[in-house]
């Protein structure tokens, strides 16, 4: 107000309107400032997420985990899953089912309780 005198406004409505802008002018740029620094602070805590997410990765990493990837073709070796359709490996387990299945049946006719599932 006084700066307003020294400039020889001596119109007590126009210093008002002039101080009134400088306020509403202050208060604008007192938001601005806030909007900044919370856009700041978000971009800083994504940096730092980002960074904490890049150094997980990096210690995930070992020199040989896209070998099998790279390969132009992946050819399994000879006899790979043959296992699976060989008989002689599923006899025992065969065996040991039926085995299972008998004595479920000796129970049923030694008390008369039928079981409800068979193995």
């Amino acid at each position: 107000m006084i700066q307003e005198l020294q400039r020889g406004n001596t119109r007590i409505e126009s210093i008002i309107v002039r101080q009134d802008a400088a306020q509403q002018m202050m208060a604008s740029i007192k938001m601005d400032t806030l909007h900044i620094k919370d856009d700041l602070n978000k971009r800083e805590a994504a940096t730092q997420q980002s960074t904490e997410v890049k150094e997980f990765l990096r210690s995930l990493y070992f020199p040989s985990m896209n070998e099998r990837r790279n390969m132009e073709s992946i050819v399994a070796a000879e006899g790979t899953f043959l296992w699976i359709l060989n008989d002689s490996i599923h006899t025992p387990v065969k065996a040991t089912l039926d085995t299972l299945n008998n004595a479920l049946d000796d129970s049923k006719r030694d008390t008369n309780v039928v079981p409800e599932h068979r193995i």
